[in-house]
């Protein structure tokens, strides 16, 4: 490369993320997590909308760009959760409720509680947490969102 030559900002903060992610560069998971941090703030204040697309593909293979990307996610389905109560609708509130419900048992379930420990501690019959834990020991695959969908698919639960 030419001395003279001016690097293009686009360029300058993609190199910035492979060196980050180089192993020459020694750079512990705490660290390149905060510099990687200071290169998406740059990337958004310094390119306009066009070139920050092109630079999006690199961002997305980084740590922060998995966590930017779970991030909106989650924010997504609560948003469509809280829409579902703020209009009122019988089934948003319901699927909001199971939801809760269902990520509650599953956090208590590796935890070595029994589902009467469950039930007794969430104030839940023991019918409903029998049918989630059945429901997420017949799906271990799926998520939170995945194991409410198919217990209202089902409608095996009254919520």
């Amino acid at each position: 490369m030419e001395k003279n030559r001016k690097v293009p900002v686009a360029e300058r903060i993609c190199r910035g993320l492979e060196l980050l992610r180089s192993e020459e560069a020694g750079i512990d998971k705490e660290t390149r997590q905060k510099m990687e941090t200071i290169l998406y703030a740059l990337a958004v204040k310094l390119l306009d909308a066009k070139v920050l697309e092109q630079v999006k593909e690199k961002m997305g293979m980084t740590l922060l760009g998995e966590m930017l990307v779970e991030d909106g996610m989650q924010k997504g389905r609560l948003e469509g959760r809280l829409e579902g109560r703020r209009e009122g609708r019988l089934e948003g509130l319901r699927e909001g409720m199971l939801y809760t419900l269902v990520s509650q048992v599953r956090k208590k379930l590796p935890r070595g509680y029994s589902k009467e420990q469950i039930a007794d501690l969430l104030e839940e019959d023991i019918q409903t947490v029998e049918k989630i834990c059945r429901t997420v020991s017949a799906h271990p695959e799926k998520d939170d969102q995945g194991i409410c969908q198919l217990l209202m698919e089902s409608e095996k639960i009254d919520v």
